[in-house]
C-alpha cells in the first residue's frame, strides 16, 4: 500500500515536471526572454516559494508517516488474526 502511494507521488511529480517542460518549450516568448522572466519571478518570490516548499515537504512527510503507521497497524492486526 505504501509502495503504491509512493509510486503515485513519483508519477505525479514526474508528470508535473513534464508538463512544466512542455509548457516552456511551447512558450510564446523566445527562450532567452522566457528564462529571464522566470528568473525574475523566482528572484521576486524566493522567500514565498521556499516557505511553500518547506511546508509542503513537512506535510508530505506527515502524510507518509500516517499512511505508514496505518498500514503497519493493519498488518499487525491481520497477523494477530492469522490473515495473510
Amino acid at each position: 500500500m505504501v509502495r503504491r502511494f509512493l509510486f503515485l507521488l513519483i508519477v505525479a511529480g514526474a508528470s508535473g515536471s513534464l508538463g512544466v517542460l512542455v509548457g516552456l518549450l511551447f512558450a510564446p516568448a523566445p527562450g532567452a526572454e522566457t528564462r529571464a522572466s522566470l528568473a525574475a519571478f523566482f528572484d521576486e518570490h524566493d522567500e514565498t516559494l521556499a516557505d511553500f516548499y518547506t511546508r509542503g515537504r513537512a506535510a508530505l512527510g506527515d502524510a507518509v508517516d500516517v499512511v505508514s503507521s496505518t498500514v503497519d497497524a493493519q498488518i499487525e492486526v491481520r497477523r494477530q488474526h492469522g490473515v495473510r
